[in-house]
């Protein structure tokens, strides 16, 4: 089965736009013009030509006339399409309050924060970044930082492993001070970060 990139939506983007980003997603030509019927029956054969997943990220951000247009293409028996819509706040109320919509769902899923041992159990395999960080210094991140929220998790991934890739820097692992500093930098409201430990280890 092929996917796509998630689609991001802006507020108040338009149907057009977002045609034209479901055309690049699908490698369709750039020349195309999203209100085109030529554009849109090449969308639907793609669709059409093999299994697709189209995910839909901060999904609450999609106007009505985008919903509505993606209930259709999902509604088109001759595309063989499967759809995730994926976001948080009131993403939830928006899809059930359009009736036509909600009734294609098949599977509504809400997702929890890691508890403390999905923490240490997860994230050595999620990146090479903490794959010999020790199971308390993990659970210390978490605690400090992350929440069990995975998405703050790849957030200061990405950052922790451009300092380690840095050649400016001597660091070329994890450290409690350095993630710290990386804290800081992210937040530098935050005092929690420089305070609330003392770089000892006696977490746990």
């Amino acid at each position: 089965m092929e996917s796509g990139r998630p689609f991001r939506p802006s507020p108040g983007h338009p149907l057009n736009d977002f045609k034209a980003d479901l055309a690049e997603a699908l490698d369709l030509p750039d020349d195309l013009q999203p209100g085109h019927r030529t554009t849109e029956r090449l969308i639907r054969s793609t669709l059409a030509a093999q299994p697709h997943v189209i995910v839909l990220d901060e999904a609450q951000g999609l106007s009505n006339h985008i919903l509505e247009y993606v209930r259709t293409l999902w509604a088109d028996k001759s595309n063989r399409l499967a759809i995730v819509f994926v976001g948080g706040e009131n993403c939830y109320r928006r899809i059930r309050s359009r009736a036509a919509l909600s009734s294609c769902i098949c599977l509504w899923q809400q997702y929890a924060p890691l508890r403390p041992d999905e923490v240490v159990d997860t994230m050595p395999g999620y990146h090479a970044a903490w794959a010999d960080v020790s199971p308390q210094d993990l659970l210390w991140v978490d605690d400090l930082a992350c929440h069990g929220n995975f998405r703050s998790w790849a957030t200061l991934t990405f950052h922790l492993q451009e300092v380690i890739d840095d050649p400016e820097h001597e660091e070329t692992a994890f450290s409690r001070k350095l993630t710290r500093s990386i804290l800081t930098d992210m937040d530098s409201t935050d005092r929690a970060y420089n305070d609330r430990y003392d770089g000892t280890g006696g977490y746990m």
